[in-house]
């Protein structure tokens, strides 16, 4: 080897620029490696040049000719990559146009290696002693042509993101935009340098020295000026990946720009388009209050329901120099998640707070109305032991005891069910159930109360009548139902069931010729503040076997009501299903 001047500069550059790059690639970030890969590429073509100017002969040329292609070949893709990723947009680095990017290099690499069989990349490749030294002299061929068409396009491509990005990017990055504009246009000047023929002694290519200035160039940067401290995240990164959709607006509330997501929104749920340069009140026209605050100025926060989601809009104006007026920036957040949330909060609030009021009523009840009969019980009772009535005397008592107690049997029954549900949930095993057979039941259990009242009782319900629900549940509803209209009819009145299909399920309905509800305490019988009014007997009640009897016909997949007209009677319905549902 014969080193020479030109050789020696590359030489000590290029392992300067080998060390330089294990330097950066030690830093994070993905654009600061890519650099690093650049700068180990380059240094492995300025070192292979370097060798090439010191060798004495041809073979030894060729051989560092193709080792410097290692560089040459990859280093444009590599160039565009280190752009694009340093720009923010590494997503656009898809396999498929990676691919597609180092084709040419590949192909080129391999062109090179192969060339003395088929002169595709160089014609002619001889040594040139004419100089101080042997040089090269080559006569390039057709792939040498489209490589360096490749290499100028890569070079163009990146130089445009560049002034593209960094013309609108902020002050912050503007020792950013001149160093990498000028490290990429560095190489440029000199490569085309070469091909009009500026080469000293007619065949150095002063390519890689630019390259090599190029990366002490981006280098200084990256070490003194911090250069990658501080890459200018993408406005994709903070505008276009943000779950709110952004909008912004001039001061003539003219769109200037928005994000996809804003598009998203206004499309599917607005059922909008929006472009560049459209006046904010022809898009939210049918919102007016919205956009006469936004023409006012104003700093606010406001929600819009649309379809079955809610927005929170909010909206600040912009300001230049504090004062003067120069947009407004809208930002639509998608708040349906938790206004629902917020709704089941306050229902679930609602309910404790009901089911807290229902505790101390049944407490209430436990205290007085079921206490009340067991203690007027006792206290007959006590009076009989002591003897100070006979039996004949507490015989006629015997039917007012008698009443307490069913009505205190049918209290604490209801009450019984109703801690199950509340305290521990009831566990629903519905099946096939016969109704006319439960009805049959449950009238034969009343009779007692149907006879003391002397009322007729007229029971349509078909023997082919099933539906599927919870046995207990059901006995309960038609138990308790058939007991308040017992409870609300005079003597000789009517009580009558009947029961008719309604496609899939069955409507059951239990109606008497009492004397009615006011229309006005319609409303209160399923409600949680169990009210009841006493019956034609003197009959008291709670309230609570109403209560249950809507908690287990929901239960069953039904629906409860009642029809009533004061003076005339009551119908009390409820469905059940024919089948699993």
């Amino acid at each position: 080897m014969n080193f020479n001047d030109f050789s020696a500069i590359l030489l000590v550059s290029g392992i300067a620029a080998l060390i330089m790059a294990v330097i950066i690639y030690r830093r994070n970030g993905d654009a600061v490696k890519q650099f690093a890969y650049i700068t180990f590429f380059i240094a492995i073509w300025s070192i292979a040049y370097a060798f090439e100017l010191s060798s004495p002969n041809y073979k030894e040329m060729v051989f560092w000719l193709r080792i410097e292609y290692i560089g040459v070949a990859f280093l444009p893709a590599m160039w565009i990559q280190f752009i694009i990723k340093f720009i923010g947009k590494a997503h656009w680095l898809t396999l498929p146009r990676n691919i597609i990017l180092y084709f040419i290099p590949i192909i080129t690499f391999i062109a090179v290696n192969t060339n003395e069989y088929h002169h595709l990349y160089y014609n002619n490749i001889s040594v040139d002693n004419l100089g101080p030294f042997p040089l090269l002299a080559i006569e390039v061929g057709s792939l040498y042509i489209i490589h360096t068409i490749f290499f100028y396009l890569n070079l163009v491509a990146g130089l445009y993101l560049l002034l593209n990005k960094f013309l609108k990017a902020d002050k912050i990055y503007r020792k950013q935009n001149y160093v990498i504009v000028l490290g990429t246009l560095i190489p440029w000047f000199v490569n085309i340098l070469y091909l009009i023929g500026f080469r000293p002694y007619n065949h150095i290519d002063l390519t890689p020295y630019a390259f090599l200035t190029t990366c002490l160039v981006i280098g200084f940067g990256l070490l003194q000026l911090r250069l990658f401290d501080i890459i200018p995240v993408a406005r994709d990164k903070i505008i276009e990946d943000l779950s709110e959709g952004i909008l912004v607006l001039d001061n003539q509330n003219r769109v200037v720009d928005f994000n996809r997501k804003l598009k998203t929104i206004l499309t599917i749920d607005f059922k909008k388009n929006i472009q560049v340069g459209d006046i904010y009140s022809s898009i939210f026209n049918e919102y007016g209050e919205l956009v006469e605050k936004v023409k006012n100025r104003d700093i606010f926060a406001s929600e819009l329901i649309v379809d079955d989601k809610c927005y929170e809009i909010i909206v600040t104006p912009l300001f230049d120099k504090a004062t003067i007026y120069s947009g407004v920036i809208l930002i639509h957040r998608d708040i349906t998640e938790r206004k629902n949330s917020e709704e089941l909060l306050k229902k679930q609030s609602e309910e404790l707070s009901n089911l807290n009021h229902l505790k101390d009523k049944m407490f209430s009840i436990i205290a007085h109305d079921l206490r009340g009969p067991i203690m007027n019980l006792k206290e007959i009772m006590s009076v009989f032991d002591q003897k100070l009535i006979s039996e004949e005397e507490l015989k006629t008592h015997l039917p007012v005891i008698n009443t307490e107690i069913k009505t205190t049997s049918s209290l604490l029954e209801n009450l019984l069910y109703w801690s199950r549900t509340q305290l521990k949930g009831e566990r629903i095993n519905p099946d096939y159930l016969n109704l006319k057979l439960i009805s049959i039941v449950q009238l034969n259990l009343l009779d007692s109360q149907i006879n003391d009242k002397k009322l007729i009782i007229n029971n349509k319900i078909a023997e082919n009548v099933i539906v599927y629900a919870d046995k207990n549940m059901i006995e309960l509803v038609v138990r308790n139902l058939l007991s308040n209209a017992i409870k609300y009819c005079n003597p000789q009145d009517q009580i009558t069931l009947s029961a008719k299909l309604d496609y899939d399920k069955y409507v059951v309905e239990i109606e008497d010729t009492g004397i009615g509800i006011e229309e006005k305490n319609i409303s209160k019988l399923f409600g949680m503040n169990n009210y009841s009014t006493v019956g034609t007997n003197s009959e008291r009640g709670t309230g609570i076997g109403l209560l249950l009897c809507k908690e287990f016909v929901e239960k069953n997949k039904g629906t409860i009501w009642v029809r009533s007209e004061f003076g005339k009677g009551s119908v009390f319905g409820f469905t059940l299903p024919l089948n699993r549902l």
